[in-house]
């Protein structure tokens, strides 16, 4: 779509695996949100719905200020909790929730605001700079330097928020601005395209890819590609004269967080014995990491390896990742849609055989073709 000087696009897709959608988008040239619901039971639809149409409305006419959208949101968490209080099978629903919003006096400026892990991230032409911080247990525990941020995206809780909106009356909302001018493009998503589709391959589709409704598909295309096991959504927002490519052999880069530690710059008086010395000790320092870097990747590879289907402590068929060993737990990469107590007596004992695969896909199709309810009549017992 295209107007007032905006080009933009928003997908939402239920992914391969849920049988639901419980996120929610909106685009309309002034607000763009992407909420990501949470309760099962379309309570989570019902809360992410309910988050987008309340800042939509709240924020039609663009903002005068920052603060403006802040008063959407907590107005936004507050119809929440009240729909899930009054209706007990809402209980506990909640949404995640991105948002940005064009300033009325500033065409090329968009206020921002985040709750929850779904993110925001700019592409000036080069490099895809995440511009929101994830309210996740995850993200915490890199913070803490508990965990490596090449392993958050597998990390069996790294769907666990710590913020989200329907959860507390008082909830903390990240708020700034950011300008959108020449080549820039703004992406708002859910942890649906994150969890499947790495920054670099994403990078490489904004750079390859000028047109935001063709960008958006392919970007869905990769998600459900690369096993789709949550619902995916996003919305890409760009100015509407934004050069049509960025020159394709220039090496993107991904913009992390900046580190707080500063490099001392004073000058080093070691003598050349001691330096010949600590050289030595550093190669063999280098060799013994490089050794045992190997044997610990070795390790990860083979722990990590293959998938399984079979019951989780609820009855409910999952395909897991990896093995249980040591401190490793597999992961669940995807959810059959009947129970154990549905299934016919043929397909229980196919699952508690634990069967093994290759390949995620290998292992859904699995789920998806060899397992049957039971018939009504109960013949199959």
């Amino acid at each position: 779509m295209k107007t007032s000087g905006l080009r933009w696009a928003a997908r939402t897709d239920t992914g391969r695996v849920r049988t639901q959608n419980e996120d929610s988008v909106h685009a309309d040239g002034t607000v763009f949100v992407v909420a990501d619901g949470m309760g099962g039971h379309l309570a989570g639809e019902v809360a992410s719905s309910l988050a987008v149409t309340t800042i939509v409305e709240a924020c039609a006419g663009g903002l005068r200020s920052i603060e403006e959208l802040a008063d959407a949101v907590r107005d936004a968490n507050r119809r929440v909790i009240e729909e899930s209080n009054g209706d007990p099978s809402r209980e506990g629903m909640g949404t995640t929730v991105v948002a940005a919003v064009r300033v009325a006096d500033d065409d090329s400026t968009l206020a921002l605001a985040n709750v929850g892990d779904s993110r925001a991230y700019r592409f000036d032409g080069l490099a895809l700079q995440q511009l929101s911080k994830d309210h996740s247990l995850v993200q915490e525990l890199v913070d803490d330097g508990l965990l490596a941020p090449s392993d958050a995206r597998h990390h069996p809780r790294r769907n666990i928020v710590t913020r989200a909106l329907g959860i507390d009356p008082n909830v903390e909302i990240d708020l700034w601005q950011v300008p959108l001018t020449g080549s820039d493009r703004l992406l708002l998503c859910s942890d649906g395209l994150v969890d499947e589709v790495d920054e670099e391959l994403i990078a490489e589709v904004l750079t390859t890819e000028p047109d935001p409704e063709r960008a958006a598909d392919r970007l869905i295309e990769l998600a459900n590609a690369h096993g789709g096991r949550d619902n995916i959504s996003m919305v890409l927002v760009q100015p509407a004269d934004a050069s049509d490519l960025s020159d394709p052999t220039v090496e993107m880069a991904i913009v992390k967080a900046a580190s707080h530690a500063s490099a001392s710059t004073e000058p080093s008086a070691t003598s050349p014995k001691a330096r010949r010395i600590s050289t030595k000790r550093l190669v063999l320092a280098c060799v013994a990491l490089i050794v045992l870097t190997a044997a610990i990747a070795s390790l990860f590879a083979t722990i990590r390896s293959g998938y399984q289907v079979t019951f989780d402590s609820d009855g409910q068929v999952v395909v897991l990742k990896g093995r249980d060993v040591l401190w490793f737990e597999p992961t669940v990469e995807a959810q059959g849609p009947i129970p154990r107590d549905e299934l016919d007596t043929v397909s229980r004992d196919l699952v508690q055989d634990q069967p093994s695969f290759e390949s995620l896909d290998d292992a859904i199709d699995f789920v998806a073709d060899r397992l049957t309810a039971r018939s009504n009549d109960g013949a199959d017992e």
